[in-house]
């Protein structure tokens, strides 16, 4: 199985359309990164045009069909989004809180935690 089928196997397998969004856009996010890792191979020439040529075609073959599952699941589900959305921590659309990736980002958080009263809904979450 190559990557396009693995990758779409596994969106497939998502039943939360909101879980299943956040994914294909961590997995744009991962492709992101690949594609500068070939560009920056391909310019220092340690990349054969043709695998070049080929990774990035399968590439945008995968985002393609991303994007298009992306606008079934906005047109499918307008009302959840919007209802997740409303239902978000201010500035984001679908976490319910901020996600702290360490100390520093956490003490950044947490002030504006404690003045909704939800520091505990916002350890256990986290």
């Amino acid at each position: 199985m190559n990557y396009n089928e693995s990758i779409k196997n596994y969106f497939l397998s998502f039943l939360d359309p909101i879980h299943k969004l956040n994914a294909m856009e961590a997995e744009l996010e991962q492709i992101k990164i690949i594609e500068e890792n070939l560009e920056i191979d391909w310019n220092f020439n340690s990349l054969p045009e043709e695998t070049f040529k080929s990774e990035t075609k399968n590439l945008n073959e995968i985002k393609d069909w991303i994007h298009s599952k992306k606008e079934e699941i906005y047109t499918s589900n307008k009302s959840l989004l919007k209802e997740t959305e409303q239902k978000s921590w201010p500035g984001h659309k679908r976490l319910p809180f901020p996600v702290a990736w360490d100390r520093e980002s956490f003490n950044k958080f947490e002030e504006f935690i404690e003045l909704t009263g939800q520091k505990k809904k916002w350890i256990d979450w986290s």
